[in-house]
């Protein structure tokens, strides 16, 4: 999530966006852990009493497989 404040808060949003999605794509199988990371949305909010203001959620898809005859041993 990222929040920001100014005349245009989806601007400055941005480049925090960028930087947070390239941290988090570095290593798609987090230490190998997962299979893959999936970009799966943002939902962007404005708050109508301060129009200035923006709240950004981006969500990601993380798709792992457990081993097939033991579910405690990860």
């Amino acid at each position: 999530a990222i929040h920001t404040r100014g005349n245009i808060p989806d601007q400055q949003a941005d480049p925090i966006q960028v930087s947070a999605h390239s941290l988090i794509m570095a290593d798609r199988t987090i230490g190998g852990l997962a299979i893959d990371i999936i970009p799966s949305g943002d939902d962007p909010q404005r708050d109508k009493a301060d129009l200035t203001s923006l709240w950004l959620v981006t969500t990601y898809q993380v798709r792992y497989r457990t081993l097939a005859t033991d579910l405690e041993s990860a």
